[in-house]
């Protein structure tokens, strides 16, 4: 069967994902520097999972959303190329192509407009970057 996306999906495992750089853009915008510390900003829901949005500059968005243990992030799709940071537990990530197993330190790129849903296999925090 053919699919319309068959390179929507990449995978990427880092032990270290540390970088940090700002735009002359961003500091007109921000202050010059912000730190999140995400992990204890994040809130969990008995019924759905949570979602917050940390920061946005420009068209880019970084959002935090917490998953208790079996949890269902509903299938939908964005408009933006996302990229999917595993903070803390595993996660199902699932497309009508591929089903990934995101674990802490993984980072899943996925192109604009693809469908796809989430499943908590235990307690998660991922974080979101709409690019």
């Amino acid at each position: 069967m053919d699919h319309p996306y068959p390179q929507s999906l990449t995978l990427y495992t880092s032990v270290h994902p540390v970088r940090l750089s700002m735009s002359e853009s961003i500091k007109e915008q921000r202050a010059a520097l912000e730190v999140f510390d995400a992990p204890s900003r994040a809130r969990f829901d008995e019924n759905q999972p949570h979602a917050e949005l940390l920061t946005q500059v420009a068209d880019t968005r970084v959002l935090l959303i917490s998953f208790r243990a079996g949890q269902l992030l509903k299938e939908h799709q964005v408009s933006h190329n996302i990229l999917v940071q595993t903070l803390q537990g595993t996660v199902e990530f699932r497309t009508a192509e591929k089903s990934v197993v995101l674990r802490p330190g993984m980072i899943l790129q996925l192109d604009a407009n693809i469908s796809h849903n989430v499943l908590a296999q235990t307690e998660a925090i991922l974080l979101v970057t709409r690019l």
